[in-house]
């Protein structure tokens, strides 16, 4: 329940990644590397932290999946 509350990746390394830096890691895999080089500043992670947690929390709703609280 608690790892819903965050995504969570798994880079190449099998470092673990939680919420921003995990989108990043994704978008530099897909080649998106302006998206990914902007979701690495600190900055912006900070600034983009509000609306992440909102997406994070109703992601399955967004996506439509169903939510299994």
């Amino acid at each position: 329940k608690t790892a819903m509350t965050q995504i969570h990746g798994i880079d190449s390394n099998g470092h673990i990644l939680v919420g921003i830096p995990a989108f990043a890691a994704v978008y530099a895999r897909c080649n998106l590397l302006i998206t990914s080089t902007l979701l690495r500043i600190p900055l912006i992670q900070v600034a983009l932290q509000p609306f992440y947690r909102l997406f994070a929390k109703y992601r399955l709703l967004i996506t439509g999946r169903k939510n299994d609280k």
